[in-house]
């Protein structure tokens, strides 16, 4: 029998992860089954190792291949649809694990109270124009350009100001008295009654 041990690596731990993976494959040796390691990465590598091997099980010690559009898939999904055997649970058990909203879709499906939600999933051509933007380049930035005006630009500081707003603001701002920081700061704060008529050192007994 020939088992292919499908990993992927940890950056940060690579060289643990690479001999636990070996250990394994050296100990199914032992028992007389040949074990290949391969670290896969992407859908088009996974294949790629498949066809290469021809495994007669395949034991995924990962969940998800990305896909060339940057999505990532369910390995034993994929597996099934293939009818490849492979050792681990199905691949609807681990969708329900790893899946969150996967998981609240079978509890509202059986009538399980849980909190409304929605799916956000990451578009990473929109991530990619949203990293290339910059204040330099942006065009609601620049007064020539034509869309100019029609969206709201934050005010950079510790607040966010709406600038379309900036009239108001400053007319509000206008009617409140400036109070000078110096003479708050020297002014002596008030004291109640009590404390007034107290004096100002008291002498042991």
């Amino acid at each position: 029998m020939k088992v292919l041990i499908v990993c992927h690596p940890r950056a940060e731990k690579a060289t643990d992860d690479q001999r636990r993976f070996a250990d394994l494959a050296s100990e199914l040796a032992k028992g007389g089954v040949e074990a290949t390691v391969a670290s896969i990465f992407e859908y088009d590598q996974f294949l790629t190792v498949l066809d290469q091997e021809k495994p007669d099980i395949v034991f995924p010690a990962i969940y998800f291949v990305k896909q060339p559009r940057g999505e990532k898939i369910n390995i034993t999904k994929l597996l099934d649809e293939w009818h490849m055997p492979y050792i681990g649970s199905d691949a609807r058990t681990l969708e329900l694990v790893l899946v969150k909203s996967a998981l609240k879709q079978l509890w509202q499906q059986n009538q399980v109270s849980t909190p409304e939600f929605c799916v956000i999933r990451k578009d990473e051509a929109l991530q990619e124009k949203i990293d290339q933007q910059s204040i330099a380049t942006a065009p609601w930035y620049r007064k020539n350009d034509p869309t100019a005006g029609l969206y709201p630009v934050p005010v950079l500081g510790p607040d966010l100001v709406d600038v379309r707003q900036l009239d108001i603001i400053r007319q509000e701002a206008a009617k409140r008295p400036v109070e000078s920081p110096v003479a708050a700061t020297e002014a002596e704060p008030e004291q109640p009654p009590d404390v007034e008529g107290a004096p100002k050192t008291v002498n042991p007994q």
